[in-house]
């Protein structure tokens, strides 16, 4: 029997799957989610108070042949997490050694790719990590991401991309200002401080396309 789920901070489709026994996709394209897919744009972006529907777990049947050894899969354990960093130029942090700590239980450690990226996969219930590189530690929060209409969600944007104001979550203060005025300097946009319909758009079309947004700086620098 489909349960419903309704979305609090830090929850993602991903955890809830990971609890129930499921694959993500399982529960994001069942047929009782389609107006919250209508909704949200992606499984990773969802705002607190959505329902999500998780439907019934179902005993899977396989052939398999006796006397013999076989492997099987779970899909969507763990989930991928993958970033790009980048110094205060906007110029990559390649081939830097990293450590991740996540909920203080589990280390990953090695180094950054050619490009600044690093990739690991991580528990699908993760909720806090510290990421350490070059001796300078950014603290992580692992979950949904707010829609991008809202302020909670423009914060969120706004510090993926290196403008901290996370703090301030759900409040539109100094540093989110601050943040707003820098984000807009480096778009070419009027720094009011304001989240007004351009640094709204601006803010979710470079989080989506992080290398444009790498370009860009890249050519404000130069």
């Amino acid at each position: 029997m489909s349960t419903r789920r309704k979305i609090v901070p830090g929850d993602s489709v991903s955890s809830i799957a990971a609890e129930a026994g499921l694959a993500p996709d399982t529960v994001w394209q069942h047929a009782d989610n389609q107006r919250l897919r209508d909704q949200r744009d992606h499984m990773d972006v969802l705002a607190a108070g959505d329902t999500l529907v998780v439907p019934a777990r179902e005993a899977k049947e396989v052939d398999c042949a006796t006397g013999q050894r076989h492997r099987f899969r779970r899909h969507g354990v763990p989930v991928r997490f993958s970033v790009q960093l980048l110094n205060m130029s906007g110029q990559a942090m390649a081939n830097r050694p990293y450590k991740l700590v996540i909920d203080g239980a589990l280390t990953l450690q090695g180094d950054t790719d050619g490009d600044g990226m690093l990739s690991v996969f991580v528990p699908p219930a993760a909720r806090r990590g510290t990421l350490a590189v070059d001796g300078v530690q950014w603290p992580l929060a692992f979950g949904h991401l707010e829609p991008d209409d809202g302020l909670l969600g423009a914060q969120q944007r706004l510090s993926n991309l290196g403008f901290a104001c996370l703090h301030e979550a759900g409040t539109l203060g100094p540093a989110t200002r601050s943040a707003l005025r820098r984000f807009q300097l480096r778009a070419g946009l009027a720094q009011t401080g304001k989240l007004d319909g351009a640094t709204r758009d601006a803010l979710a079309r470079h989080h989506r396309e992080p290398n444009a947004w790498r370009e860009q700086q890249a050519g404000v620098q130069a």
